[in-house]
Parts: structure tokens; C-alpha cells; sequence
């Protein structure tokens, strides 16, 4: 059987994997023990920006919270962490529903809900992890089940000579360091009253619109500066993002989002969605950049608790978002849709609903093609059994 996962995540919606159970094995004393066990329904997130999983506990109304071990650290792994994976997906006895992975300090076993979602997340993580990692069939699968099974006891992997594990350097890594380099930038962009001392040979690889701007001739050329009209904290997070530099607004959901208060979620959230709009602009070209920020708005949605800033991110996205909107409208509509119970029993959430009529408008459309595809059964019977509404009364008519 061939198993396939989409990691560009057509849907525009969070990537996630029911869990049964995850437990944590610290590997690095001399008895290994299990250091971490997840408690009720579980679900492992990708944060497809950072090749990034993290285990969360589903709440209602489509919200989630992030699992926290006993120093309060997020539960959750790089792919690039993953020396080794243990999985069974064939041979006697059938696949298995566990999947180990072996980390540098600690072996991480996951237990799905079901067969298909263990051996799409195999493949996705194959997809993900580097070229370090070894990908190793199971035995038995009642010596594979047991919660002492260790993938460093395999026959394979002891017969494996010592590595020394080390990580390529990527070239945006390279490119990033530059960022701070302020005493050999050659060339600065403003915005409103702050100004950013960057690099034409940096802006010049990533974007054909500052490329432009940089040839002879141009004033922006002569001048040695560009001014932007977005605002100074968005041109921030453009330019990171143009430089590589790893940062709070499209960093790990997980170390730096899940647990962050509600104000700074809101400051991220708003900033992410003027990153979409700047990248998207047809004289930046920045495609990816755009893509990045589509992808690590709706990877933290669900850790969006506060339904009145729900509704308006809702209504500043369906307002204000270009036309190619990677599908942020239709998943920010889905996301409002799941969230209604709890808009409702606010005031202020259902009073910025009820004044939108493009949102309202939007809601109601998403409702009926659910009615029209079957996936939302509405039952018109009553309570007393009738099948079918009673006559409606006629008027008598008066006589003199």
C-alpha cells in the first residue's frame, strides 16, 4: 500500500495527527525512564514553516493548548532532531499503530489513532528529516509494543558505525549573519521615520522589485535608499524574512507563540497578515515569503482562545486580503464557523460579527455548500414527532 501525506497543505488548514498516547524516554541517564507521558486526547501539529512537531491537547471549539513537561518546556521535536524512526508497516502480525523516534537525548514513541495516520506521518517525516536520519522496520509486533522497546537495541542500528552527527550549513544561514552587519551595508530601506541599513546584494537575490530599484540609473539607485510605505514593524519582518533570519513572527509555533500572552499572540497574528500583504504586492515578488507567512498564520490559529480578536483578524482578512490569498479568507471563515458557540456568548464577538455583513455573508455561503454536500444534516423534524410542519391558520373571513 502507497501512502501519501500533503505537506503543502492545499487545505490551508493545520496539519495534525490524532494521537493515542506520546511518551519520552530520557536516554541520557544510566536507567532510561520515561520522563513524559501525555494524558487524555493528544494530537501532534506540524508547523510546516519549521519542520517542526509539537503535542497539543485539543480543546472545544477547535482551539488547542500546547503539552508542557515538568520544567513547563513545550513538548515537541525538529525533524531535523531525528537520528532514527522504528515503525511497522508490514510482515507478520500487520502494521503497527507506534512509531519511535530516536532523538539525541531522548527516544520519543508515539502511539496513533490509526494505521493510515502513522505511516502518512513516516512519510512525511522522511520528506522532512535530513539525510542523517535511518528509517528502520519494526520486529515483532508484540516486542515492538512494549513500552521497554528501545530502537538502540536493534541489531541494524548497534551494526551502524559512530557517526559524528553535524549539520550542513544552509546558505540563508549564511546570508542571515548579515543581517546585523551594519558597518558594510551599502544601502537602506525606510519606512515612515525608521530607517534599515541592509545589503543591495541580499535584496537583489530574493526580490526582482529591489533589484530593480538598485540599477544604475534609477533615483532609488543614485540615492542609496528606498522609501516603503508599509510601516516600520512590517518592513521588519519583510526584510528578516528576505534575509533568512530566524524570528519571532514566522519562528517555531511551539517555543515561541503557543504559551506567549494574548496581546503578543494578537501583535504576531496582525503582523503576519501585513507580511502576506506587503509579499504579495506584484513589484516584491516574494512568493515564498508570502506562502511562509499564509502557512504560520493558520498554524497558530488554534492556539487563538480569544474569540473577539478572532473576529477581527476575521474581519481584517476578509476587508484587506489581495485577491491570491493562499486561502487564508476560506480557512479564517472555516476557523469563525467552528468558533461560533463561543462568539455567540460574547457580546462583543457577536456584535463585530453581526456588523460585518461580508463576514455574516461568508459564514452563511460556507454553511450552505456543507448542506449542499451532505456534510451538515439539518433535521427539520419536531419535537412532537410530526414529520411534517402543521397547516398554517386561515383567516376568517369578516362578514357585515
Amino acid at each position: 500500500m502507497t501512502y501519501t501525506v500533503d505537506l503543502a497543505a492545499s487545505e490551508h488548514s493545520p496539519t495534525v495527527w490524532p494521537l493515542k498516547r506520546l511518551t519520552r524516554t530520557d536516554m541520557v541517564s544510566t536507567v532510561s525512564t520515561i520522563d513524559f507521558a501525555s494524558s487524555g486526547d493528544c494530537e501532534l501539529q506540524l508547523d510546516r514553516g519549521n519542520a517542526d512537531f509539537g503535542l497539543l491537547y485539543p480543546l472545544e471549539d477547535s482551539t488547542s493548548i500546547m503539552a508542557q513537561a515538568d520544567n513547563d518546556e513545550p513538548i515537541h521535536f525538529k525533524a531535523s532532531w531525528v537520528l532514527a524512526v522504528c515503525s511497522r508497516t508490514n510482515g507478520q502480525g500487520g502494521a503497527a499503530l507506534k512509531v519511535c523516534l530516536q532523538l539525541p537525548n531522548y527516544q520519543m514513541n508515539l502511539e496513533f489513532e490509526d494505521i493510515n495516520d502513522a505511516q502518512c506521518f513516516v512519510v512525511g517525516l522522511k520528506a522532512l528529516a535530513t539525510s542523517a536520519s535511518t528509517f528502520y522496520e519494526a520486529p515483532a509486533v508484540n516486542v515492538f509494543m512494549k513500552d521497554n522497546f528501545r530502537i538502540t537495541q536493534l541489531p541494524a542500528y548497534c551494526a551502524q558505525p559512530n557517526f559524528v552527527w553535524s549539520m550542513a550549513v544552509h546558505p540563508m544561514i549564511e546570508m542571515s549573519r548579515l543581517w546585523k552587519a551594519d558597518d558594510i551595508s551599502d544601502f537602506v530601506v525606510t519606512a515612515g521615520r525608521t530607517s534599515f541599513k541592509v545589503h543591495r546584494v541580499v535584496l537583489c537575490l530574493r526580490s526582482q522589485f529591489f533589484k530593480n530599484a538598485c540599477k544604475p540609473g534609477f533615483v532609488e539607485s543614485t540615492a542609496g535608499c528606498i522609501q516603503l510605505e508599509e510601516d516600520a514593524t512590517t518592513v521588519e519582518a519583510l526584510l528578516m524574512e528576505i534575509y533568512g533570519v530566524q524570528n519571532t513572527n514566522t519562528g517555531s509555533v511551539f517555543t515561541t507563540f503557543a504559551l506567549e500572552p494574548t496581546i503578543k499572540k494578537e501583535a504576531t497574528m496582525t503582523t503576519l497578515l501585513l507580511l502576506f500583504v506587503a509579499a504579495d504586492k506584484i513589484q516584491y515578488g516574494l512568493d515564498n515569503i508570502k506562502h511562509r507567512a499564509a502557512c504560520a498564520f493558520l498554524d497558530r490559529l488554534p492556539f487563538m482562545h480569544d474569540v473577539d480578536l478572532i473576529m477581527e483578524l476575521a474581519n481584517f482578512t476578509l476587508d484587506s486580503m489581495p485577491e491570491r490569498d493562499c486561502g487564508l479568507r476560506a480557512s479564517i471563515i472555516r476557523y469563525v464557523q467552528a468558533r461560533l458557540p463561543a462568539i455567540m456568548r460574547s457580546p462583543e464577538a457577536e456584535e463585530e460579527l453581526m456588523q460585518n455583513a461580508i463576514v455574516c455573508l461568508a459564514v452563511l455561503r460556507n454553511f450552505s455548500r456543507m448542506i449542499e454536500e451532505g456534510a451538515l444534516v439539518v433535521n427539520t423534524k419536531s419535537n412532537s414527532g410530526l414529520l411534517t410542519p402543521p397547516p398554517s391558520p386561515v383567516k376568517r373571513k369578516r362578514f357585515a
